[in-house]
């Protein structure tokens, strides 16, 4: 369950770091904890039934590895960074890495305060084998078959090709992916709108679905990892993504008119888009000397999409909208590392964003958005290691936001704290404490003020008053033995950026949204057992609280979730087996209401390697079990001037079969050379979890 649930790489000079050391085949110890990390090294026992990184990863205590999501959470906690040598990894890269490049993996507790200030709670650092010289290609395909998916068996398709080249001083790789995803949904509900009309869709959960969504992508990408000498580097990223997206709901009911007369409804909602993305972004750092560490990187994206919204209601057009808009974001960073003594290490630094969002009408020419936001941190902090076993982090960022626009401008100031303490009494027991400030800033689907038709009464527009967010986090963690975890967070978020319902006038309503406040409370406890040599059972659960609130808004809900996944590796067919049980549908609370996200499923998996290792396959299988499975997703909305309820069947996942097949050509030869974040906001609206 990622973090968003519970509550809502660098590279560095470290105190007591764990030194390098070149392993092949032998490892005289798999595994070190020190004051800021938990340091694995890889070897053939680790690797037994893993077919990516992705399964490397999962097998490391506190690293879930959803394989639906293909998703990476530590500790329950899914605000969670990659680096790959000590650059941010995508995760097409990671899928075409194979586990036996892997020398060695960090999983970072105390991240850099850089990395804390743009709201990452953990760092993965993984570190590649330094004795690989030459070419390789991977392909990828990811395949999932859904029989109960309407007209659309095959629900996703995925083929990726990665070209993958190293020698002494160069890392580079580049790639092209594709996807084409549809999913389709029985969906039921009941509207009533006071003293205007109430309305009921027929069930649908025998029929054909009646809620449709859609993506076509293309993406293009480039990267280049150049080390110069044993002191410096230069990474260079290009990226290049083409989306078509699509969403459309077909409702068939009866409604209920105020003057007591009674009718059928025909209501087609339909909503498509068509962007393209570019981003690029160099990476910069500097040891030369031995106390100093300089890190810069700057980063630029321009993207563009034009948006068409239409409702039918009886097969006639009621409602049509087409717009265009468009984002430019520039972000970069400069951080400084100084050990000062053995006992301190000094880290300051700059972190710097600016977007500029932008909506017009299309048919109208009519500018709906111009909106511009700017976001300055100037942060200093100090680690300051007490004893051999005890460190803390302290210190403050001084945040700068203000935003311009044609109905807002605003600004202010923030001072963003942290304060983290790491314990390690031994090295099977690992404690440490966190807290944190940082900042977000509303996206563009949330500003743009184009109104779009819901239904015949309700319209959907942004807000272009929103104010960023600031969220407040506190939490607590302890590791035994490196199978017991135990943990709490307790986050707050003023300003949380929120969806509100308000009426116009005596027939029009509108969906919206408002800064509110946001509360979250939660504990976890995750085990893993070794029942025997390669059969392995592992278990989190967790619960949590969580309340939203504004004015005389207040909701409030409370969840348990549970993970449990049993592994069984087979020395003699060299497969793993796996079956998976995810009770994971949060109920999540809203000014107006509350709604459901994430799902439940019994999942069981294969995993096989073939010729040498080149091939890999993974095929998993969602059973139609109903045991601890709820089978619908719900949300509810409840004010004075109106209700909706929502039913959506989970029945689409049901016999739903997930085939990744890997195929690696690779004629590296073996030499010895030096061994040597996402920089964008993500522009995605709120998903409902599932696949």
């Amino acid at each position: 369950m990622n973090s968003s649930n519970v509550c809502f790489g660098q590279d560095s000079i470290r105190i007591d770091t764990v030194k390098s050391v070149t392993l092949n085949e032998v490892v005289v110890k798999a595994k070190k904890h020190n004051l800021y990390s938990d340091v694995y090294y890889i070897n053939p026992d680790i690797r037994k039934g893993t077919m990516s990184v992705y399964d490397l990863l999962a097998k490391l205590p506190g690293v879930d590895y959803n394989k639906l999501a293909n998703a990476i959470s530590v500790y329950s906690d899914a605000k969670v960074i990659i680096e790959v040598n000590g650059v941010p990894a995508s995760k097409d890269y990671l899928q075409a890495l194979a586990p036996t490049d892997v020398a060695k993996i960090e999983v970072v507790r105390l991240p850099s305060a850089r990395y804390k200030m743009l709201g990452y709670h953990y760092t993965i650092r993984i570190a590649l084998k330094d004795d690989y010289k030459g070419n390789a290609i991977a392909f990828n395909n990811f395949t999932i078959v859904s029989p109960e998916n309407g007209n659309n068996i095959i629900a996703n398709e995925q083929p990726n090709m990665r070209y993958l080249y190293s020698n002494k001083n160069i890392d580079f790789n580049a790639g092209y992916g594709m996807a084409t995803i549809h999913w389709n949904y029985p969906v039921a509900y009941s509207k009533q709108y006071a003293g205007v009309i109430s309305q009921d869709v027929f069930d649908t959960f025998e029929d054909e679905p009646n809620e449709h969504k859609g993506n076509v992508t293309h993406n293009v990408a480039a990267n280049l990892n150049w080390r110069i000498g044993k002191k410096q580097q230069i990474a260079l990223s290009g990226n290049y993504e083409w989306n078509s997206n699509f969403d459309e709901q077909k409702y068939t009911g009866t409604q209920w008119l105020s003057m007591g007369k009674i009718a059928s409804i025909d209501e087609q909602n339909a909503e498509s888009l068509k962007s393209s993305d570019i981003k690029s972004y160099v990476i910069y750092k500097n040891s030369m000397l031995d106390k100093l560490n300089v890190y810069a990187s700057l980063g630029v994206e321009y993207l563009s999409g034009k948006q068409r919204n239409t409702f039918l209601e009886n097969g006639l057009l009621t409602s049509s909208q087409y717009s265009k808009n468009s984002k430019r974001y520039i972000h970069g960073e400069f951080d400084a590392k100084s050990q000062m003594s053995d006992a301190l290490l000094f880290n300051f630094g700059y972190i710097g964003s600016f977007c500029k969002y932008e909506v017009s009408d299309v048919e109208q020419r009519l500018s709906l958005l111009e909106n511009a936001n700017n976001h300055q941190v100037f942060y200093t902090y100090f680690d300051y290691k007490m004893t051999e076993r005890l460190l803390a982090h302290v210190g403050t960022g001084l945040g700068y936001v203000s935003q311009t626009g044609m109905e807002t401008n605003w600004k202010k100031w923030i001072l963003l704290p942290q304060v983290s303490v790491s314990f390690v009494p031994n090295d099977n027991m690992q404690l440490s404490l966190d807290y944190q400030t940082t900042v977000a800033a509303p996206k563009l689907y949330q500003l743009s003020t184009n109104k779009t038709s819901v239904d015949t009464w309700l319209k959907s527009q942004g807000n272009p008053s929103l104010k960023a967010s600031t969220s407040h986090s506190f939490s607590i963690m302890g590791t035994f033995w490196d199978k017991l975890q135990v943990g709490g967070l307790y986050e707050y978020e003023h300003n949380s950026i929120e969806q509100l319902y308000n009426k116009e006038t005596d027939n029009t309503y509108v969906q919206t949204f408002a800064n509110a406040n946001k509360k979250g409370f939660g504990l976890w406890v995750s085990y893993s057992w070794d029942i025997l040599k390669n059969l392995t059972w592992e278990n989190t659960i967790s619960g949590q609280i969580l309340k939203v609130y504004l004015d005389r808004l207040n909701n409030k809900c409370s969840n348990l979730s549970y993970l449990s996944t049993l592994s069984w590796w087979s020395d003699k067919m060299r497969t793993n087996f796996s079956l998976e049980y995810r009770h994971q549908m949060i109920k999540n609370p809203l000014l107006d209401g509350w709604e459901h996200y994430g799902q439940d499923l019994w999942q069981a998996a294969v995993n096989k390697m073939f010729w040498k290792n080149r091939v890999s396959v993974s095929l998993m299988y969602i059973p139609p079990f109903r045991f601890g499975i709820r089978r619908e997703q719900k949300s509810v909305i409840s004010t004075d001037f109106m209700d909706i309820q929502k039913r959506q069947s989970m029945r689409t996942y049901d016999n739903t079969l997930l085939l990744r097949v890997r195929f690696r050509l690779d004629n590296r030869k073996k030499t010895h050379r030096n061994e040597y974040k996402e920089l964008f906001m993500d522009e995605n609206k709120k998903g409902k979890g599932l696949l």
